[in-house]
C-alpha cells in the first residue's frame, strides 16, 4: 500500500521507481521528503513515513515497505502492517496542513511517462551499438 524509499537523490529514487515499476503516486511521499529535507541518509524513510501519516494517513491493515540503501551493497528492508489507523500531522510536515503534494509541486517530473536520457534510443550506428551492448 505504501513505500518508504531512501531519498538519496532524484536519480536514486527514479532508479528504484523504474526497477520496482512503481507509479508516481506511490513515489510521491519519498520525493516529497527529498524536496523538503534533502538526503537525510537513513532517516529519510522516517520522514517519508511521517509524510504519509500527515497527509493521507495509514488505514488499519495497510502494508508499508520500508527500503533504506547505503554505500556499496548496504541496504535494509522492513515490511510493516498497520495494527490501527493513523492520521497525525507530524511537526516536520505541519507546513502542508495535511494536504498532500502533487507532482507539479516537485522540482522535476516523476511520472512513469517521463523519459530520462537513459530511456531514449541510442544515436549510435547499429554496428557501434552492438559492440557496446555485447
Amino acid at each position: 500500500d505504501h513505500f518508504l524509499l531512501h531519498a538519496g537523490g532524484y536519480a536514486i529514487l527514479r532508479g528504484i521507481q523504474k526497477g520496482l515499476r512503481l507509479p508516481a503516486e506511490k513515489m510521491l511521499p519519498s520525493f516529497a521528503s527529498l524536496r523538503d529535507f534533502g538526503n537525510t541518509s537513513s532517516s529519510s524513510t522516517w520522514y517519508t513515513w511521517s509524510y504519509i501519516e500527515s497527509t493521507m494517513g495509514v488505514a488499519k491493515g495497510e502494508t508499508i515497505l520500508q527500503v533504506g540503501v547505503g554505500g556499496g551493497m548496504k541496504s535494509g528492508v522492513a515490511y510493516w502492517k498497520a495494527l490501527h489507523a493513523v492520521k497525525d500531522i507530524h511537526p516536520c510536515w505541519a507546513h502542508l496542513n495535511g494536504i498532500p503534494l502533487k507532482e507539479a509541486d516537485l522540482p522535476r517530473p516523476i511520472s512513469n511517462e517521463y523519459k530520462s536520457i537513459f530511456d531514449l534510443p541510442s544515436t549510435r550506428a547499429p554496428e557501434e551499438q552492438a559492440k557496446v551492448t555485447s
